[in-house]
């Protein structure tokens, strides 16, 4: 059954980012080949490029290489310790390629390509190979081995030893001749950052004290010409693009992408000619990206403003760049997404993700009628701290609970907006939140209002079975398909078993337990016993429990319904997608277009009191000072009131200071007329909150020392 919202949804859709980062590949005959936002590969020659696939490759690393020639663009992929893939890709059927090796890619040949591994530098045409070259360290941190190659010559940048930091070498007759263009021993030699081969001559270029020059040597004679360049210093390592009539020259002085600012210089055999935007009178290209040579032209590319600088440019007679290709923008994509405290959470990233890729956290505030209906959604906000993308297959997990927001991903830090960053753990893979406890790789945690930065380590380690929780009840499943509960405030003696047969995801909701049995059922039962209430679903993957809704998902990532509160429910098809979280009366995931939406559940009773999750607060006080309690509930509390009792009496009224279902109180351990209360044990009762055992109150006990 396919659910019908009551009021209209409220539908968020990502933004199309204003800016694009572009990075010339290569060009072959006036064909371009650009790598976009770090993942997306477009091509054409003029106007508005198209896209053709992805391109995932880091920007100018070790190993990774690119080449054109014609239709047909190569390219190397890093995807693991000494793991690559070479690609290709005809650009205008789209026919793609893929080669896995197990050598470091250093350059394409015509027909082939020529690798590096355990030292030896092996050249491959189909299924020849040929060792080029021996002795090559592969694991200098400062000059990482490169070479380019036109298949008969073949020039080799590399860092023999301690004494010789860099060598630059021509190999010749498949490895039969080696010969030392230019190395840096001691104070003398040059520090070369870029090489060309041309069909007449070997070009590089070398930096010494803020000099850089440019050197040709003809094939034919040997003669090494020397060229200055005039406006460098040699600091950010100069690369270079040449053929037999023109040297081009690229210094970079910034980042990469729309931060990047380099200089580009050309010769035309007689002099220098520096080469600028047109209209512009700096020498600073601002986001300047890759640059190449293209039968005598000049091509380079430039990140920024889709409707400012971005594009590809060419480069006229006179040094002037004129633009030639655009890029549109993409649609940015929802990552991931939470609903809680009355907030929807968000991260977005660009549609073609890069390796490291820095987002921040988004937040809006749920707007209601009076009545309580859905009426909207505040603002963008920025929440806490930016989390990373930090490979391009694991997305980085935040998770929140009331006001408390983990953000991720290896390095985890818990944020408030009560008391901001409030501790780091390392090394957690998987979070998931429930008030002031979180399950992080398989292990509790809770938090300590006594100290902001403390982590507390609850003696439960699940290691990878599934797990939920609530508060401080942990559910888990164990490999022989028994359920366990246990209350860690209660101790290790107060483990349960509450089912057998479970073979997959488990649930919790206060004191209601959710498991997928082996028959691909689900069963829903109280903690305390009782009868199971089971149902059939196809292919579940994961399942969710909140006040009154039994959530799941299946194999395609569709959310399913069922209301527990009626005897014969039948489950509703929401037609949302995984991520997906319901909170309270409302429900957020993502639709068919990728937009998410917010929309209030089919079935649920807006009346029900707040619940509370976790009660965490100091066993003693001293008097005189500060005494903390925090308080995360599940719904918003309108008025929250902390009685400190003894023997009976009433010691103090203090209002709770809420937001977004977490409320924090602060007692100085002084009367209503601010005496100091004398030394023993007190009673606390929380006011407006129902605890998680029934109905009553939330209580608890402290004791103020001297």
């Amino acid at each position: 059954m396919r659910a019908q919202p009551t009021v209209p949804a409220i539908t968020v859709e990502p933004v199309v980012p204003g800016s694009v980062d572009l990075r010339l590949l290569d060009v072959s005959d006036g064909r371009l080949a650009l790598a976009r936002d770090g993942g997306s590969l477009l091509t054409g020659e003029t106007g508005l490029l198209r896209e053709v696939g992805e391109h995932r490759q880091l920007a100018y690393a070790y190993a990774e290489i690119n080449d054109l020639q014609g239709e047909v663009l190569r390219w190397s992929e890093a995807v693991g310790e000494q793991k690559f893939v070479l690609h290709t890709v005809n650009l205008s059927t789209g026919v793609r390629t893929a080669q896995r090796i197990d050598e470091a890619p250093m350059a394409w040949t015509p027909q082939g390509w020529i690798g590096l591994r355990d030292g030896t530098l092996t050249q491959h045409e189909g299924e020849t190979e040929r060792v080029l070259f021996k002795g090559v360290p592969d694991d200098d941190l400062l000059f990482w081995p490169w070479a380019v190659s036109d298949g008969e010559r073949t020039m080799l940048s590399y860092s023999p030893n301690d004494d010789v930091p860099l060598r630059v070498v021509l190999i010749t007759d498949g490895g039969a001749q080696v010969e030392t263009l230019g190395e840096v021993r001691g104070k003398s030699g040059e520090l070369i950052s870029g090489m060309a081969l041309t069909p007449q001559s070997e070009v590089w270029i070398g930096s010494k004290y803020g000099k850089v020059t440019v050197h040709r040597r003809d094939r034919t004679t040997g003669r090494v010409a020397d060229v200055p360049v005039p406006g460098l210093n040699g600091e950010d390592l100069p690369t270079v693009a040449a053929d037999d009539e023109t040297i081009v020259v690229k210094e970079d002085r910034g980042f990469l992408g729309e931060g990047a600012v380099g200089r580009l210089r050309r010769w035309d055999g007689s002099a220098w000619t520096t080469l600028k935007l047109a209209g512009s009178t700096s020498e600073d290209i601002k986001g300047l990206g890759g640059f190449a040579l293209d039968d005598g032209s000049v091509y380079l590319s430039v990140s920024g403003a889709i409707d400012g600088a971005a594009g590809v440019y060419r480069v006229d007679a006179d040094g002037q760049a004129q633009r030639v290709a655009t890029a549109a923008g993409v649609r940015s994509v929802f990552a991931e997404m939470a609903l809680s405290g009355g907030r929807l959470y968000f991260t977005e990233r660009r549609a073609a993700l890069p390796v490291a890729y820095d987002v921040p956290l988004y937040s809006r505030t749920l707007l209601r009628t009076p009545g309580g209906d859905l009426a909207g959604l505040g603002a963008r906000a920025a929440e806490g701290p930016v989390t990373d993308y930090p490979d391009r297959k694991n997305r980085p997990t935040f998770s929140v609970s009331g006001d408390r927001i983990m953000v991720g991903p290896g390095r985890r830090e818990l944020w408030s907006s009560f008391i901001g960053p409030s501790f780091v753990i390392d090394r957690l893979k998987t979070v998931k939140q429930s008030g002031a406890y979180l399950l992080g790789s398989g292990k509790l945690y809770a938090a300590n209002p006594a100290r902001s930065d403390a982590v507390l380590t609850a003696q439960l380690d699940l290691k990878t079975q599934p797990a939920d929780l609530f508060g401080p009840r942990v559910l888990w499943r164990t490999r022989a398909g028994r359920v366990l509960f246990r209350n860690v405030l209660n101790g290790r003696s107060s483990r349960e078993l509450v089912a057998s047969g479970a073979s997959g995801p488990v649930a919790i909701w206060r004191n209601r337990f959710a498991w997928l049995d082996e028959r691909g059922r689900i069963g829903v039962r109280a903690l305390a016993g009782g009868k199971t209430r089971y149902l059939a679903a196809d292919s579940v993957r994961t399942l969710s429990l909140s006040e009154q809704v039994l959530s799941w998902t299946d194999s395609g990532g569709g959310v399913h319904l069922l209301d527990l509160t009626r005897k014969n429910s039948q489950p509703v098809e929401t037609g949302l997608r995984t991520p997906y979280q319901i909170d309270g009366d409302l429900l957020a995931g993502l639709d068919e277009s990728g937009n998410i939406r917010v929309e209030q559940l089919p079935f649920s009773d807006r009346n029900i009191p707040p619940r509370l999750i976790s009660a965490v607060a100091p066993k003693t006080v001293g008097a005189g000072t500060e005494w903390t309690a925090q308080f995360d509930v599940t719904g918003p509390v309108r008025q929250a009131r902390l009685q400190i009792r003894r023997d009976g009496r009433v010691v103090r009224t203090l209002t709770g200071q809420g937001r977004h279902n977490l409320i924090e109180i602060d007692w100085n351990a002084r009367t209503s007329t601010g005496k100091k209360v004398k030394p023993g044990r007190y009673q606390f009762i929380l006011k407006g909150v129902e605890p998680t055992e029934g109905r009553g109150t939330v209580r608890g006990v402290l004791r103020v020392t001297r």
